[in-house]
């Protein structure tokens, strides 16, 4: 695999077929009856296409005019890449985002191109909402966010994500403080983000009972959201490693009969001992009379071959019959047991040969199976549920009760 100069591209989508070589050709580009490929290499190493190669400089180039801040030739070569077909647009849209924010500091316009996005790709809903509601945040719009929230969290995909509910809940604790609002224009990001710690135990009962039951939701959604993601990225990893066996399999298959066929022309041997043996004068000296038989009318009346040595046939067993005879005798020599009128159709095949080195399926299995994935934005979700919810139980329990103060009121 080809390396990167900041971050690997995505994986390339290739006649509906998502193929994690990047950088070079897909395994479907080879033409494997024309020429055998190594079917060690085949796999990581396919054939260089030019087209793969120019995108994959476009996206370096892409990264590093980011890290510079040049806004218009980072926005040329988006332009580029989205007129490409090798990447789909659920990749390509982070690097539009970023680009857009790099033309404007304000995050209205950040706001106005997810909004556009999500109109045009309703495929890319899900992945869009917890970035506009983080750019409704950052815009104090917080009116917008919580009621876009509550229209969508009871919803499919949306209630499977642990960093709405995890949103919700901070939405709620903060939308229910009846000064929080004032002071959130004031402060500044880092003081507005630690208010609902400061006021958790201030908000109304409602209020609490809401934002713990979102904070609960999340950390339940979590775990199943996690286990979600890891069957997707086991199932790719598994469709991948039976790509490459498959295509291993096609290049060995063309590879033996590519040997079958040259071996049965006699321009493959299995080592240079029978090649030393045979020179051209030897062979010449010993059995002219056998390779070639000519009548009165000079052509060639019946086509001879060597002896069963010259093409290592008797390397697969001890012959019945003598040597010498079998060299001078004028029928063609092919093994023991074999018919005069068989021909050899199949060559012999050597050990070495059949044994391959192959990965059991058992061991495959265990080694996708133990691939997890870590997803930060729902072990920011989990972490920062579990210690509202515990500032929440906490504020509850060191609340008076309703008896508790009647009676204190009653006896002052």
């Amino acid at each position: 695999m080809e390396q990167a100069l900041f971050q690997p591209p995505p994986a390339y989508m290739d006649s509906h077929d998502i193929v994690y070589s990047h950088g070079l050709a897909s395994t479907s580009y080879l033409t494997p009856y024309s020429s055998p490929p190594d079917p060690r290499a085949v796999n990581l190493r396919a054939w260089l296409n030019q087209r793969r190669r120019h995108v994959r400089r476009l996206y370096d180039l892409l990264q590093l005019q980011l890290l510079h801040n040049d806004h218009k030739r980072a926005a040329r070569c988006l332009r580029l890449l989205l007129r490409s077909t090798e990447w789909r647009p659920i990749e390509l849209w982070t690097m539009g985002l970023e680009v857009v924010g790099m033309a404007h500091n304000k995050s209205e316009y950040c706001t106005r191109y997810l909004q556009q996005l999500s109109r045009a790709r309703p495929v890319l809903r899900p992945y869009l909402f917890p970035h506009l509601i983080r750019e409704w945040i950052a815009t104090e719009r917080y009116d917008e966010a919580v009621e876009e929230l509550n229209s969508v969290i009871t919803s499919f995909p949306y209630r499977h994500n642990p960093q709405l509910h995890a949103y919700l809940g901070l939405l709620t604790l903060f939308m229910g403080t009846s000064d929080s609002r004032g002071k959130a224009s004031e402060a500044s990001d880092l003081d507005s983000v630690l208010v609902p710690c400061a006021v958790a135990s201030c908000v109304s009962t409602s209020v609490r009972t809401t934002a713990r039951t979102h904070f609960e939701n999340a950390i339940k959604v979590a775990e199943k959201y996690t286990r979600v993601q890891d069957h997707a990225l086991q199932h790719r990893l598994l469709m991948h490693q039976k790509r490459q066996i498959r295509t291993a399999k096609l290049a060995e298959a063309h590879k033996e009969r590519m040997w079958r066929s040259l071996r049965d022309d006699g321009w493959m041997f299995f080592d240079s001992s029978a090649y030393q043996m045979h020179s051209p004068t030897d062979s010449s000296n010993k059995q002219g009379t056998d390779l070639a038989a000519e009548d009165s009318t000079g052509e060639f009346t019946d086509k001879q071959f060597p002896s069963a040595s010259y093409f290592a046939l008797d390397s697969s067993g001890d012959s019945d019959s003598n040597e010498d005879s079998a060299s001078s005798s004028g029928e063609i020599y092919e093994g023991p047991e074999r018919g005069p009128i068989s021909s050899r159709s199949t060559s012999p095949v050597v050990e070495e040969e059949v044994h391959q080195d192959s990965t059991p399926s058992s061991v495959i299995s265990d080694s996708i199976s133990s691939a997890h994935l870590s997803i930060p934005g729902v072990q920011w979700a989990e972490h920062v549920s579990k210690i509202y919810l515990d500032l929440l139980t906490t504020s509850q329990s060191t609340l008076p009760t309703r008896r508790s103060w009647r009676t204190d009121h009653s006896t002052s």
